[in-house]
């Protein structure tokens, strides 16, 4: 009896080890349009001016999910860049900043989601760079350029996580998918 309690306790202990500890539900992980709605009235209750600027999230899966997306609004009238935390549980005002935007304007344009941007990122040297670069972050953003007659744009970045200067960067077109920007080449 003792070899068997022995024996259970020992299989229960092992079986606990396999756990990762730090894993996270992946049914949590969100697309960067996740709750859009309901950001647009949050930062319209707040200055009705208010308009998208930017999207982005520092840590992106190659579904083009993310834990957590800030979304960053701007309003002319108050001089106040508004940013806006989303998660799968909560979506909160992170914090206000006085300022005025440079490089980037409103986001005006239509735009298709996360998963379809690192889709053509990978395509077109995502996946290489990873192959090469096993150990890697990838980070995604979602603005329009302050550049008469342009488009919304997703910029995808891959970076090595043992070497900061190895990256490759990837402009997207976020109406038509096109490429307009590689870099390095």
């Amino acid at each position: 009896m003792k070899t068997i309690s022995i024996l259970t306790f020992l299989i229960l202990l092992f079986s606990q080890c396999n756990e990762n500890p730090t894993s996270t539900n992946t049914d949590e992980y969100i697309l960067a349009s996740y709750n859009k709605s309901k950001i647009e009235s949050m930062a319209k209750s707040l200055e009705n001016d208010a308009s998208l600027i930017n999207i982005f999230s520092d840590d992106v899966n190659l579904d083009g999910k993310s834990i957590s997306w800030y979304h960053k609004y701007y309003s002319y009238s108050s001089d106040l860049r508004y940013y806006f935390h989303t998660t799968y549980k909560e979506t909160f005002l992170d914090s206000s900043i006085s300022g005025s935007i440079i490089g980037s304007t409103y986001i005006t344009h239509d735009w298709f989601d996360s998963d379809k941007a690192i889709e053509i990122a990978e395509r077109n040297g995502g996946k290489v760079f990873r192959e090469e670069n096993p150990e890697y972050i990838l980070e995604a953003s979602l603005s329009e350029p302050l550049v008469p007659n342009t488009s919304t744009f997703w910029y995808i970045k891959y970076r090595s996580k043992k070497n900061d200067s190895k990256s490759i960067l990837f402009g997207i077109d976020a109406n038509t998918g096109e490429v307009t920007l590689k870099y390095p080449e």
